[in-house]
């Protein structure tokens, strides 16, 4: 458990609907996932050039491509925007902090979504 209550429980999370999107992703969910995908990203690096080893980041960018998409695409939702907005992702700087901005609303409290389990 980290700070905050947030719990590491919530990046394994997404690893496992690595390729769903549809459904929803919290806040926490999808931060922590961005969270621990940046310090493996830069681990990763790091490593690379410790090892003379360049395509290391690019591989591990590779395999977490369509898992970060894929959250990405279910925290849009949870917002109540368009999976869609995604393709802000094609404009470079303006698109990307309007995508930031969409990220960090709050869940919208549409009942299509909501947990009855108890």
């Amino acid at each position: 458990m980290l700070g905050g209550g947030v719990s590491v429980q919530e990046y394994l999370d997404a690893w496992k609907k690595y390729a769903v999107f549809t459904g929803r992703a919290t806040r926490n969910e999808f931060w922590m996932f961005l969270l621990v995908d940046a310090v493996v990203a830069f681990l990763m690096a790091g490593i690379g050039v410790m090892h003379n080893l360049p395509w290391l980041s690019n591989v591990y960018g590779l395999a977490v491509f369509i898992p970060t998409l894929a959250v990405m695409a279910r925290r849009l939702q949870d917002a109540d925007f368009s999976r869609w907005c995604l393709l802000l992702l094609i404009a470079p700087i303006i698109g990307w902090i309007i995508l930031a901005v969409f990220l960090c609303f709050p869940s919208a409290s549409d009942t299509q979504y909501q947990n009855t389990a108890v």
